[in-house]
């Protein structure tokens, strides 16, 4: 690749995903489904039924699930920015389907180092640029080594 070549350059704000929330709520109804199935008796199967209940709950919250992470990117560097911060990242893999983006990133901030996953499904952003994501982590610059220390 010449380095005059044109490369997008990412700058997206994710939003909910409502592939993710319905693959969220099938999920739990499938293992609700499966509970009733054994045949167990309804108080043995009451603290399950909580639990799943609990865990779609927390997995259905708004702040979870509203358009908190926007991605960067400039001169060559990733930008994760939250609510709360923006870090710089080094992106150390990424899995490309045709419904689904999986990025992972080692992020820095301060004397703290960590890892970051963020998935993209095609409804998170508009479909031009997630088109675009997919083809510029496919085919675009390679990935960083990046070194914890």
């Amino acid at each position: 690749m010449s380095s005059s070549l044109h490369v997008w350059r990412v700058d997206l704000r994710l939003q909910a995903s409502r592939i993710l929330l319905t693959l969220i709520l099938v999920l739990h109804l499938a293992a609700l489904a499966a509970l009733v199935q054994t045949g167990f008796p309804w108080y043995g199967c009451l603290p399950v039924v909580c639990l799943l209940l609990l865990s779609c709950l927390l997995s259905l919250r708004p702040e979870k699930n509203a358009g908190t992470v926007t991605l960067h990117e400039q001169a060559g560097d990733w930008w994760l920015e939250t609510p709360q911060q923006q870090v710089k990242a080094s992106l150390q893999h990424s899995q490309v389907w045709r419904y689904l983006v999986v990025m992972d990133f080692l992020c820095r901030h301060e004397s703290r180092c960590w890892r970051q996953r963020v998935v993209v499904f095609p409804d998170s952003v508009p479909a031009d640029d997630f088109r675009r994501l997919r083809v510029r982590l496919r085919y675009g610059p390679r990935v960083q080594d990046a070194h914890l220390s």
